[in-house]
């Protein structure tokens, strides 16, 4: 997964830099330590904000899903799955008080997800996934994603 954010966002340098900035910090999460990523996560939700003025929320939806799928289809080693989770999830971290315009980003990341569920490790990675799908979607009082996510839940096997 070696691809960067800003490789496809020419037309905005400046959302290429901030979601090349949240891939940085998912790779130095562990390095970093607790203080230093959550400082992190925050310095990045603050540029976020300063971001969503100059963009319409349609052409941010856009660019937030195009990253989240590029994240999975990027994947060529099993092992990678994580690393693609981890920065979806951190872009919905980041986003804030805007996390509904990475509502369908995440979705589309479950889409992608469930059809790997027989790879190791993505059981896991999907339910985490949709754990916080289902978080956003109560915590910013979505009630169409909330039933997605009940209708994804019920429709997985009882096992």
């Amino acid at each position: 997964m070696s691809n960067r954010p800003t490789e496809t966002a020419s037309h905005d340098p400046e959302l290429g830099r901030f979601l090349d900035a949240l891939v940085d910090l998912a790779a130095e999460r562990q390095r970093l330590g607790p203080d230093a990523f959550l400082a992190g996560l925050e310095e990045q939700s603050a540029q976020f904000q300063r971001l969503l003025p100059y963009r319409t929320e349609r052409a941010l939806t856009q660019r937030l899903t195009a990253f989240a799928r590029k994240r999975f289809e990027l994947v060529d080693d099993p092992s990678e799955y994580e690393v693609a989770t981890e920065e979806v999830l951190l872009l919905s971290s980041a986003l804030g008080s805007s996390a509904k315009l990475a509502f369908p980003g995440l979705k589309a990341s479950l889409e992608l997800l469930s059809g790997k569920l027989t790879e190791d490790a993505v059981p896991a990675l999907f339910g985490k996934l949709l754990e916080q799908t289902r978080r956003l979607a109560r915590q910013h009082g979505d009630s169409e994603l909330l039933a997605w996510v009940k209708g994804v839940i019920a429709a997985l096997p009882d096992e």
